[in-house]
């Protein structure tokens, strides 16, 4: 099978071509919903829902987050039963590739199946990947996210107390002086 070129781009979203004209649907489960700054060609900006999903990859197709038009948005709604995005968190959807009229031309697109996803994962389908553990750079303690990611954007690492802190800038000063 060929590879389309986009696949050779680092895109930040899935698309059509990620498929590589497999004829296939991806059993995926959404990890988040959220809204994204997407920059469409020609350098306009807009506001697009988006979905990340706990699959890195399956049947061959790296898994990256999707644009979620209302198309796929009402298609989620009815697949799954309700249109809260909360309640779409852990649930399973079927993604395939088919074609969409866009400016007088048909396009591929990737769309998501009105219908509940099965209820038994294929065997091909990976296993999600273990949850991210966040620990303290300098004791190995575990930290939550929030904890984690305000150390590291302050101190530049993963700290959990004063006494780690202290210890961290002491190390950065022996490391100076040498």
């Amino acid at each position: 099978m060929a590879t389309h070129w986009k696949n050779l781009a680092d895109y930040n979203y899935m698309g059509a071509y990620s498929f590589d004209g497999k004829d296939i649907e991806l059993v995926l489960t959404i990890k988040s919903v959220f809204q994204d700054k997407v920059t469409a060609p020609g350098g306009k900006i807009d506001v697009c829902i988006v979905a990340s999903f706990e699959e890195e990859e399956v049947d061959g197709v790296k898994i990256k987050p999707m644009i979620l038009n209302k198309t796929n948005c009402k298609a989620i709604e009815k697949a799954l039963g309700t249109g809260d995005i909360e309640e779409w968190i852990g649930k399973r959807i079927v993604v395939f590739e088919t074609t969409t009229k866009w400016q007088r031309e048909y396009v591929p697109c990737l769309r998501v199946k009105d219908t509940p996803a099965p209820k038994k994962l294929k065997a091909t389908t990976p296993a999600p990947a273990p949850a991210t553990v966040y620990a303290c750079s300098i004791c190995g303690k575990v930290l939550d996210k929030g904890l984690h990611d305000a150390s590291v954007s302050k101190y530049g690492v993963a700290l959990c107390s004063a006494e780690c802190k202290a210890e961290h800038e002491a190390r950065n000063i022996q490391t100076n002086n040498n």
